[in-house]
């Protein structure tokens, strides 16, 4: 039996393809600790888990487009007359006002973009649209098929809230879980600004209701870089978060703000998927006995105290 893996990204322009080397890259690392555990051949990478992602940067872009315009054309022009230095000075300065308001308009506007109701409802509808096609390719016949959700950014708000969502609609319809076919095993977490939506709801203390795995063995794990300025940890947001995220996993991920960008290219952040992943595909597999898979996995657990 395979896993279910999907990535969702976080804020920024991206490219619909914008995981296909990410998926590679975990694919390898996943075959490789499967085959340190097995002390043999792994089996294919591609038999091992079925990777999705979701791409929804474009779905806010052509707001993000506008306003980019309507900033552009708010500009003061540059005045006329002057030495040749003090024309490129202004030059310099126009431009890189330009380059602060498409940020602002990029990124910033990601997240403000979001709150907007008729774009979260679009935004989530490519997240159920990707669960749905990967619960058709796997097509469990015995029990749901083990999920990790990888995520990135505001991706982390986005898993939370599809989590928090779907669980109560089908809680609310006398179901259990959070799929019909897919359970929600691990959660790792990049560079989460999760925190901050706690702003949304009145503070860390009334931010109570965490999305929780649906396996004892699950783990959600927050990865973030001390020199990035959008990733937070999560735990000591109040006791609740302190129960429900496994660990606030410390990596070095790049220098400051470049750090937010660097953690699918992060060795050590792939490791700690990677390995978790591993493990999940050889209990699903029959390749571990109960007492060994708890075993391993408090090994793992171990591994995730070693910081950068």
């Amino acid at each position: 039996m395979k896993l279910g893996v999907v990535l969702v990204h976080g804020i920024g322009r991206q490219r619909p393809e914008w995981a296909r080397d990410i998926i590679r890259a975990l694919q390898a690392r996943v075959q490789a600790e499967t085959a340190r555990w097995l002390q043999g051949r792994p089996p294919a990478a591609e038999e091992l888990a079925v990777f999705a992602s979701v791409h929804w940067a474009d779905l806010l872009q052509e707001r993000q487009r506008l306003l980019r315009e309507a900033l552009k054309a708010a500009e003061e022009p540059l005045p006329i007359g002057g030495t040749w230095w003090r024309t490129l000075w202004r030059r310099l300065i126009a431009r890189v006002k330009r380059a602060e308001h498409a940020f602002v308009a990029d990124f910033i506007g990601d997240i403000i973009g979001y709150l907007e109701p008729g774009a979260r409802a679009d935004v989530h509808a490519a997240v159920t649209a990707t669960l749905e096609s990967l619960a058709a390719q796997l097509a469990p016949t015995d029990g749901k098929v083990p999920l990790t959700f990888i995520a990135h950014s505001l991706g982390t708000v986005i898993v939370s809230n599809e989590v928090w969502d779907r669980t109560k609609e089908r809680r609310g319809q006398g179901q259990e879980g959070f799929h019909g076919a897919l359970r929600v095993d691990n959660f790792f977490s990049l560079g989460s600004p999760l925190a901050l939506f706690s702003l949304q709801y009145g503070g860390p203390e009334a931010f109570k209701y965490p999305i929780a795995m649906e396996d004892a063995r699950g783990r959600w794990v927050n990865v973030f870089d001390r020199d990035d300025p959008v990733g937070m940890p999560l735990k000591g947001l109040n006791e609740a978060y302190e129960r429900a995220v496994w660990k606030d996993a410390r990596v070095n991920s790049g220098a400051y703000l470049l750090s937010h960008g660097g953690y699918f290219k992060d060795p050590q952040t792939l490791t700690i998927i990677s390995a978790k992943l591993a493990l999940d595909w050889l209990a699903l597999n029959g390749r571990l006995t109960p007492a060994q898979q708890d075993a391993c996995v408090a090994r793992y657990d171990q591994t995730l105290e070693l910081g950068p």
